[in-house]
């Protein structure tokens, strides 16, 4: 049964109906190991990359590239490590992966 489901879950991907939520998209990304220090360091670069790679739909792409803007603004100099700086909290890569991590408990920023 398991290999039908992950069959049926290919299908979805591959013909871009798949739909995950926001935080399954992540967690996928971050276990791809698409979005690490060693890797890459900005989440916009890690979901294309693992589009690219077949990981995740265009619709979760461009789910969690507008949840990422909305939170952290559209300027192409905005990063979630200038934000979290910019109001003063933890913002080296281990936090910021704690963000991704648990999206939906991320810090409120005023700034």
């Amino acid at each position: 049964m398991k290999f039908i489901k992950n069959l049926y879950n290919k299908f979805l991907l591959k013909t871009g109906k798949r739909n995950l939520p926001v935080q399954d998209v992540f967690n996928i990304v971050i276990d791809g190991g698409f979005y690490s220090q060693d890797n890459t360091v900005f989440m916009c670069n890690a979901l294309h990359k693992a589009y690219w790679d077949d990981f995740i739909s265009c619709r979760e792409l461009v789910k969690c590239t507008e949840q990422i803007e909305g939170y952290i603004g559209r300027s192409r100099i905005s990063t979630l490590e200038t934000k979290l700086k910019h109001n003063s909290l933890p913002h080296n890569f281990e936090h910021r992966l704690a963000i991704y991590r648990d999206w939906a408990n991320r810090p409120v920023l005023s700034k």
